[in-house]
């Protein structure tokens, strides 16, 4: 993907970022931030974390002043600290559920992210593309988890 369209894409996603907050919804923030960092794979050297801060920044307007700039909270009697999501989740995973679709027996949508994390990283080990795996998982891959870049070194 160029960088054109990474940037396209990543308006989008803090755009839906954006209307959550202003709706005042946590978990539809907590949705959005998650859509917003695993959705969109970055071009070579970009770090999608700095690329999302950056975009949000740049969506707003730099001649307003912070009171101004959070006027409708105001409002809308909206703290903005209430609509911090919570912590993340943490998923067990089941190794039945990770064996059935790793034998292509279960969908990606019956997966909860762990178990998604878990069956992505397998099946790219076995040298399927991001393509392929999504294809095996019924599913599309802005849909997959990130792959990991961390690469082991031999002691």
């Amino acid at each position: 993907m160029d960088r054109s369209t990474y940037t396209a894409n990543m308006t989008f996603l803090a755009m839906r970022i954006v209307g959550a907050v202003h709706d005042a919804d946590p978990h539809a923030i907590r949705a959005a931030i998650i859509s917003a960092r695993t959705s969109n794979t970055p071009p070579r050297g970009i770090d999608p974390d700095t690329a999302l801060i950056t975009v949000l920044a740049a969506l707003c307007d730099p001649h307003k002043t912070r009171t101004e700039l959070l006027a409708w909270a105001a409002t809308a009697h909206t703290q903005i600290a209430d609509l911090y999501p919570a912590r993340p989740v943490t998923y067990p995973i089941n190794r039945l559920a990770v064996d059935m679709a790793l034998s292509g027996a279960l969908p990606a949508a019956a997966l909860n992210p762990a178990e998604l994390h878990h069956v992505t990283t397998e099946l790219r080990t076995r040298g399927l593309t991001r393509q392929d795996t999504a294809h095996y998982l019924h599913t599309e891959p802005h849909h997959l988890p990130q792959p990991t870049t961390a690469r082991r070194t031999a002691a």
